[in-house]
């Protein structure tokens, strides 16, 4: 039996995060929120995340010696992750500097710091660590050098899984590894064509860039398609996967969740190899309880458990634990339209109940509030409300509340609660304790 499920080899950042009215034009200075420091990096964000999904998981990384460096390696034992690959020192912890605007785009410049230290003598010296994981992840925020030695030190039997984000021409030895390579539509065109302007000659199908990568080694490879899903395709033929229909507040993170997903997939055999169909074991689709379509059973190893004891609704446990630090959750009273496309949680009971800041105060246990907007009109109509939002959040941005209406649609959460009064709605910004 094998240590892990799953090893991640990868990259850890510290995420500093300021919540801006409009991202500055060049030369252009201008005021933002208080700095939000989170960890991140997309190896420790896969990690917390398989281990959230039940996986015995470790990371084999590279941190500063440094605050960001120790915030990091907390988090990753916070969430159940083993850190004993975890190396520190050589260089600052990575770090990225992001900014993000009322309707969740963000601009981020990364400086890798101590991810471009993880060197192949790093992989060498933990070779008994990459042997004892049934399934190893990887992505190329690392020196692709540190990746091609991971592969070399698979166990016999062990599954590679390999996002190349950034994109980069990978050596052949790296491709003949993947099972599968995980791809969008830029990462494969720049495989396949060197540029990403014209994917080798492929066109715009992507079955044709399933193929074609096929053709250049990989065991199986999967294509993510944004709204329209993903395509899995091996020897055996391709799938299309349909998505959830949500609006996407940060397609970034969207696309590590499908490579995080796809690591546990090939832990439990439902990725194809050469021989084996898409279908595996355990696997069904449907819906939840509550009607939502889309929902995969895990076999009862996590997706529905709650991540602090004290949610009780687990459908609203659930949806916190999907978040990522730049998602918008709405909170929002019983007479608020809501829109189509977000998730939706309905607490509301009768006419007051539960109140808003009832369900407002429970949620900040559980949130990390990087901006928080309200509608202008909350001040004059429902002062209490007011008052309350301000007290939380002393940066609190206003706009109309037909605006507030607008945004709400690019919110991944909605949760409703039975406030009876108006305007008692205010849009966050935020993500999970780690």
């Amino acid at each position: 039996m094998s240590d892990y499920d799953l090893l991640v080899v990868g990259s850890a950042n510290a995420d500093l995060v300021i919540g801006v009215q409009r991202r500055p034009a060049a030369g252009e200075t201008v005021l933002g929120s208080d700095l939000a420091v989170h960890p991140g990096g997309k190896g420790a964000n896969q990690a917390v995340a398989a281990a959230r999904l039940g996986a015995r998981t470790a990371l084999l990384a590279r941190v500063g010696d440094d605050a960001h460096g120790r915030l990091l390696l907390d988090s990753q034992r916070a969430a159940g992750v083993d850190p004993a690959g975890v190396l520190v020192g050589g260089a600052p912890t990575g770090v990225a500097l992001i900014t993000v605007d009322p309707s969740g785009d963000n601009s981020i410049v990364v400086s890798p710091g101590a991810n471009g230290r993880l060197t192949p003598e790093d992989v060498r010296a933990a070779a008994g660590l990459v042997r004892s994981a049934r399934v190893v992840s990887a992505q190329l925020e690392i020196p692709l050098e540190t990746v091609a030695e991971t592969v070399r030190r698979l166990a016999p039997g062990s599954r590679f899984v390999l996002n190349p984000s950034p994109p980069r021409e990978l050596p052949q030895e790296l491709l003949e590894a993947c099972d599968p390579l995980i791809v969008n539509e830029h990462e494969a065109k720049v495989i396949l064509g060197g540029d990403g302007a014209d994917g080798g000659g492929t066109g715009d199908d992507p079955e044709d860039w399933a193929r074609a990568l096929l053709a250049r080694g990989p065991r199986s490879v999967v294509v993510t398609l944004g709204a329209e899903g993903a395509l899995v395709a091996s020897a055996d033929g391709a799938v299309r996967v349909p998505s959830v229909k949500v609006d996407a507040v940060d397609t970034h993170r969207r696309g590590r969740r499908v490579h995080r997903g796809a690591g546990l997939a090939a832990r439990r055999g439902r990725v194809p190899r050469r021989g084996g169909g898409l279908r595996g074991p355990g696997r069904r689709g449907g819906r939840d309880p509550a009607g939502r379509a889309g929902v995969v059973s895990d076999g009862g190893r996590g997706r529905g458990r709650m991540k602090k004891a004290g949610i009780l609704n687990r459908h609203l446990a659930g949806a916190l634990a999907e978040l990522g630090h730049t998602d918008q959750v709405l909170v929002c009273d019983a007479g608020m339209p809501i829109p189509d496309g977000p998730r939706v949680v309905d607490l509301a009971f009768r006419a007051g109940v539960p109140s808003f800041a009832e369900v407002l105060d429970g949620l900040l246990a559980e949130l990390v509030v990087e901006g928080a907007t309200a509608a202008a009109e909350v001040r004059e109509a429902n002062p209490e409300a007011a008052a309350l939002l301000a007290g939380h959040f002393p940066g609190l941005a206003f706009v109309p509340h037909e605006r507030l209406k607008e945004l709400s649609a690019g919110a991944r959460l909605i949760v409703r609660t039975g406030e009876a009064r108006p305007y008692a709605n205010v849009l966050l910004r935020c993500g999970v304790f780690f």
